[in-house]
């Protein structure tokens, strides 16, 4: 117990080194459809029993492509993991409210509206039996870098629906 408590404690500080107070981003114009349709796609050989939905639109925006696709892929993570083997996962990519969106939604257990407004996105809270509760801090801190926000909206037994919002590429200073 010890010894699997102090590898989780190693593992959590790898971690967090990792993540920097402010990130710098090397960001060029990249299609988030694409960038998400081939990280959905590597995802599901990884996981091939679990079902993952994918509808998307071509839509442009200026991003760190590596750092977008770590939020991809926490988001998608989560979502199958909250889904299990008989729940779906769906992403979605679209132009919205002259943006671009990432939708990710899934049929898994929800999440309590106290949950949602008090410890959500919060440093160490989770709502998984093994989660650090560090994946969804860092989903935000680089969606924010890159000029947009991060949505949910969840419902106990439902499921949850991510919305990652940002700047269009012909929106953008």
């Amino acid at each position: 117990t010890i010894g699997n408590t102090l590898t989780k404690m190693k593992n959590l500080m790898q971690r967090l080194k990792s993540i920097p107070e402010k990130i710098s981003l090397d960001a060029r114009v990249e299609d988030i459809d694409r960038l998400s349709r081939e990280t959905v796609a590597e995802l599901a050989k990884m996981k091939p029993r679990m079902r993952i939905e994918y509808d998307g639109f071509p839509a442009f925006s200026c991003v760190d492509k590596e750092e977008m696709r770590k939020v991809i892929v926490n988001l998608v993570q989560n979502a199958l993991e909250a889904s299990g083997e008989q729940g779906n996962v769906r992403v979605m990519t679209c132009r919205e409210n002259g943006g671009v969106c990432i939708r990710v939604t899934d049929t898994g257990c929800g999440m309590t509206e106290e949950f949602l407004k008090n410890q959500l996105f919060k440093p160490f809270r989770t709502t998984k039996q093994n989660g650090l509760g560090i994946g969804l801090y860092q989903c935000r801190q680089i969606v924010e870098a890159h000029g947009g926000k991060i949505e949910v909206t969840s419902e106990v037994g439902k499921g949850t629906v991510f919305t990652i919002c940002l700047p269009a590429a012909d929106n953008r200073a």
